[in-house]
């Protein structure tokens, strides 16, 4: 079961825990070097996840209909 990869955040993926990937590619470049400077990471694998205790509620792009971010 995935973790979330920030030091000291014992959250894995469940039902009340959403975990979400590193941004790739060249167009996520600079979320990816945000995420990395606050993980404290110099590079993760694109499978490396962050849980949503880690993010404001500002922070998030849209909100679904059923409340998840």
């Amino acid at each position: 079961m995935p973790a979330c990869c920030v030091p000291g955040c014992k959250n894995r993926a469940s039902a009340e825990v959403r975990l979400f990937r590193f941004p790739t590619g060249e167009v996520n470049a600079k979320r990816r070097k945000m995420w990395l400077e606050f993980t404290g990471k110099n590079d993760l694998s694109d499978n490396s996840k962050i849980c949503e205790f880690h993010f404001s509620e500002e922070q998030f792009e849209t909100q679904r209909k059923d409340g998840r971010k």
